[in-house]
Parts: C-alpha cells; sequence; structure tokens
C-alpha cells in the first residue's frame, strides 16, 4: 500500500511539472528529434545510444495532438504528458509482477528485479 502510495505522488509531481514552462536538455533534444519524419527518427536515433520506439510512439502522440495547439509549450506538455503515461504504465506492470511472484512465494525486492 505505501508503494501505491509513492507511485501516486510520483505521478502527480511528474503532471504537475508537465505544464512547467522550463524544459530540461533531454526534453529539448527530444523535441527536436521528433521534428522529423519518422524515417529521419529512426536514423538519427541510429546514431544515438537511445532505442527508437519511445521517440516514434512520441512522435505519433504530438501529430496526434498537434491540430489542437501547434505552440512549444503545448508540445512540450505534450511529451511530458506521454513520460508520465509511460511511467504509470511501467508502475503498473512492476505491480502486476510484484503480485505474481508474491503469490509464489516472494522473498524479497532482489527477486523481483531479476525478471
Amino acid at each position: 500500500m505505501c508503494l501505491w502510495i509513492l507511485i501516486v505522488l510520483c505521478f502527480l509531481s511528474v503532471i504537475v511539472c508537465a505544464f512547467s514552462p522550463t524544459i530540461w536538455l533531454d526534453e529539448a533534444f527530444t523535441l527536436g528529434l521528433i521534428r522529423h519524419d519518422m524515417a529521419d527518427v529512426i536514423g538519427l536515433t541510429a546514431q544515438d545510444v537511445h532505442p527508437p520506439l519511445y521517440y516514434l510512439m512520441l512522435k505519433m502522440a504530438e501529430d496526434l495532438f498537434s491540430c489542437v495547439s501547434g505552440t512549444f509549450a503545448f508540445r512540450a506538455a505534450v511529451a511530458k504528458l506521454f513520460s508520465a503515461a509511460a511511467f504509470a504504465a511501467t508502475a503498473a506492470l512492476c505491480w502486476v509482477k510484484f503480485r505474481r511472484e508474491e503469490t509464489k512465494g516472494f522473498k524479497g525486492v532482489g527477486e523481483l528485479l531479476d525478471i
């Protein structure tokens, strides 16, 4: 129960920060990268250490919501909210894994991390 409270608090802080007018360097890099077309995104991420799936999914989300507003602040908020959704999905998958392992005689966090 305490873990869920921590996850919810982290998620809420990410949502609040999504509407902040400032962005970090990695967010600026991501926003610049997804301005390119899909083929260029794949090519440019091939030169980077990050896999392209996140960038491609974010580009699709930005393209979907770009009809609402094309301002930089809106694009940044969409990107931050997309990251928050990815965080929530990861937390939910970890929780499901934890619950399944707990019913099998789970003995500790170390075992949980051994996916």
